[in-house]
């Protein structure tokens, strides 16, 4: 069954540590739901995306860790879940888009569901609904989401129930998989900074307990 979470304990866009009060998706909901008529180079999306990545150029300036500054913005790193950054994988998502049509998305996405309501089976897609896990840190949890970031920002726009499924791995795309140091296909509901020492990246060597530690702590920043 669904579980629900509420908007605030959203801890990511993408693999990007960002709150939902700050999400560009969910700010730019707002914006339509105040004024329908407005231009997409009006919105928060378009100034994230014109203006978000304009001076990164590491890992570092993504997750604030000097030790990981040798490595693209754009390649696909999560500590536990891979054991080193994936050279072969540009994850470009939320990154590199097109504006204009992911506001033109968002919007038709909005007003769908103010004036029809969310039932996710009936949108046409590999997973349903919005899938994602836990994190957890100082005994603090947060849910990362893993597909369904656009349904999770107009949800919380809405003010609206956010269900969700534990991600099962079993829908993952070839693509998806690669690298990731896990077993998939009994994907893990929960990653808890007590139990670092398991993390892949950590158990590999490739980082220390303590700059994994920095790194989930990102998404738990107020």
């Amino acid at each position: 069954m669904p579980k629900n979470v509420k908007s605030e304990n959203i801890c990511n866009l993408s693999r990007l540590p960002i709150k939902m009060e700050n999400n560009p998706l969910y700010k730019t909901c707002l914006e339509i739901l105040n004024n329908n008529s407005i231009e997409y180079t009006d919105t928060s999306i378009y100034n994230f995306g014109k203006k978000y990545f304009k001076h990164k150029k590491s890992l570092s300036d993504i997750f604030g860790i000097e030790e990981l500054q040798d490595y693209d913005y754009r390649v696909g790193f999560l500590p536990w879940i891979h054991e080193k950054p994936q050279l072969k994988i540009v994850d470009n998502a939320f990154i590199r888009f097109n504006i204009e049509e992911k506001f033109n998305k968002l919007k038709k996405l909005l007003f769908s569901i103010k004036d029809l309501g969310y039932v996710p089976k009936d949108f046409p897609d590999r997973k349903n609904g919005i899938t994602g896990y836990m994190l957890q840190y100082e005994g603090k949890s947060r849910f990362y989401v893993v597909s369904g970031n656009h349904r999770a920002a107009a949800l919380s726009a809405l003010k609206l129930e956010i269900p969700f499924n534990y991600e099962s791995g079993k829908l993952l795309k070839e693509s998806e998989k690669i690298g990731v140091a896990i077993d998939t296909s009994n994907y893990p509901s929960l990653f808890s900074d007590d139990k670092v020492v398991d993390w892949p990246s950590v158990r590999s060597g490739f980082i220390s307990e303590k700059v994994a530690i920095k790194i989930i702590s990102k998404y738990f920043e107020e």
